[in-house]
């Protein structure tokens, strides 16, 4: 499937794009917080990107993440705020109907930008929703603590040790460690204003959601604290038009292409 890496200018300034195939209806996809596309690529969800080769998956990194550079204030980085980028940059890009998806932080700034434009998402996929409403608070508060260390370089570090205590064998994951390794080489003033805007970030109200009926595909996984299956139950439970496929986990990739594929024939 041909790539193409792009900058796209907005009104807020230029966002790093990528663009996997030529043909077919648009996938806007959102990545979760510290897993800009390079990450991504290194992660088992790079090879899911390649495995829809009737779609036109169009993936970018947000504000202050990857290589799109951050905004003047922490409230451009809320992820209400970023959806209103995402919609600018369908607009750039001449989506006027598009299905929208993301992982975690990507899953929570897709279901925003739904509430404001329903009538231009065609669908919605959402992987790994993140803490929500009353499960958001301790998120939240671990966030506001990375954002107080001294620097890229300590929240790296932090990141790394939360990691490797959840490692059965203590060792952190190739893919893992390549995260590690850019968030240790992040701009400090970029990275601390995504960390105090996803502590003060959650998902949309429920009343809000109950109105949107949007055909939507919710791939939450078990036993993770911070993208808790009750996140992704209540969403069930709120969302007019959604079902559930539950995964084993982010390397469940054939049990995630195949639910993808469904979803996008059903809507498409």
């Amino acid at each position: 499937m041909p790539l193409r890496d792009v900058v796209i200018e907005l009104s807020t300034g230029p966002v790093r794009v990528r663009i996997h195939g030529d043909n077919g209806p648009a996938l806007l996809w959102t990545h979760g917080v510290f897993h800009p596309i390079d990450v991504d690529d290194r992660s088992p969800l790079g090879p899911v990107f390649d495995a829809l080769p009737d779609v036109r998956v169009i993936r970018y990194d947000t504000r202050g993440q990857g290589r799109t550079p951050a905004l003047e204030t922490e409230e451009a980085h809320r992820w209400d705020a970023l959806a209103d980028e995402l919609l600018a940059l369908a607009d750039a890009l001449g989506l006027d109907r598009f299905v929208a998806g993301g992982i975690s932080m990507g899953a929570a700034i897709t279901l925003h930008a739904a509430l404001r434009a329903p009538e231009r998402i065609a669908a919605m996929i959402l992987l790994a929703p993140p803490t929500a409403w009353e499960t958001r608070p301790a998120a939240q508060e671990s966030y506001r603590a990375l954002a107080s260390l001294d620097g890229p370089r300590a929240v790296a570090a932090r990141v790394a040790s939360d990691i490797e205590r959840e490692m059965p064998d203590g060792v952190i994951p190739a893919p893992l460690q390549f995260m590690v390794d850019e968030l240790a080489k992040s701009d400090a003033t970029a990275l601390g204003r995504v960390l105090r805007a996803a502590a003060e970030s959650d998902l949309p109200a429920r009343e809000a959601l109950s109105t949107l009926a949007v055909p939507t595909l919710l791939l939450p996984w078990v036993d993770d604290s911070g993208h808790p299956i009750s996140t992704a139950e209540a969403l069930q439970q709120t969302l007019p038009n959604a079902r559930t496929v539950v995964l084993r986990g982010v390397s469940d990739t054939e049990a995630i292409v195949g639910a993808m594929r469904a979803h996008l024939g059903t809507v498409l």
